[in-house]
């Protein structure tokens, strides 16, 4: 058993896939990170994925693993050599057991990396401190400052705000708390204060956020040219005339 583990730690240490792997999973934690505005205390508590990525990395590369010996026809040299044929699967499997605690640890070393570099440097407030709100008009003006402001950043930077927004992490964001994110809490405590009353505080929010960032999405697939006036008489409609 030591011969064969000895032998199956040499094989996954000199395979290129084991180290492309750990670049790999370390990109997909990233990926995990953005957009950057969105990051919460659920996904930094997942760390950014490390779980669902290292599952992913691991199926593929255990198929790699055996793949390997098939291609170079050394399956059946290696089965006929070892005193126990169990000997070699089970060396193989606690070498990609080992491996994959290896990436957990790396990915919770990661972790507090992306969390000291992306959280404490507050880059996620910097897309909401870009926005120029007067906060002396009044409150339909303030949203109607956001939505103009939000479409505009679509039209001149399509590619960025899609990558921003419509990001496939994002669908985190509204299964967590929004309380845990600035720009989100800005436009909801806005809407609460304009809400007509037909739909209570949360429905509205969705109802409001729901056609500024449809708009928005137009305008980045070129359906339909930005129009200021659109805007500002749609949100008038759905605020009731505030």
């Amino acid at each position: 058993m030591k011969t064969n583990l000895s032998h199956e730690f040499y094989k996954m240490i000199r395979q290129r896939s084991s180290w492309v792997a750990v670049i790999v999973f370390f990109g997909l934690m990233l990926y995990s990170a953005t957009p950057t505005a969105y990051i919460t205390k659920n996904l930094i508590s997942q760390g950014f994925g490390t779980g669902q990525w290292v599952i992913i990395i691991m199926i593929t590369l255990s198929a790699n693993f055996i793949a390997m010996e098939l291609k170079n026809n050394t399956m059946t040299t290696l089965l006929y050599k070892s005193p126990n044929r169990w000997g070699v699967f089970v060396a193989k499997l606690i070498v990609l057991i080992v491996y994959s605690i290896i990436l957990l640890i790396a990915g919770f070393i990661f972790t507090l990396i992306i969390k000291a570099v992306l959280v404490n440097s507050h880059f996620a407030q910097q897309f909401v401190t870009k926005f120029a709100i007067n906060n002396e008009v009044s409150v339909f003006d303030q949203i109607l400052q956001i939505a103009q402001q939000f479409c505009k950043k679509f039209q001149k930077q399509p590619q960025v705000m899609d990558f921003l927004f419509f990001n496939p992490t994002i669908i985190q964001v509204y299964q967590a708390d929004k309380d845990d994110f600035s720009f989100l809490q800005t436009i909801q405590r806005l809407a609460q204060q304009v809400n007509p009353g037909i739909l209570n505080d949360q429905q509205f929010f969705e109802q409001l956020w729901s056609f500024i960032q449809g708009y928005s999405l137009l305008i980045k697939n070129g359906v339909i040219t930005y129009d200021p006036q659109v805007v500002k008489v749609t949100l008038s409609q759905i605020v009731g005339g505030k």
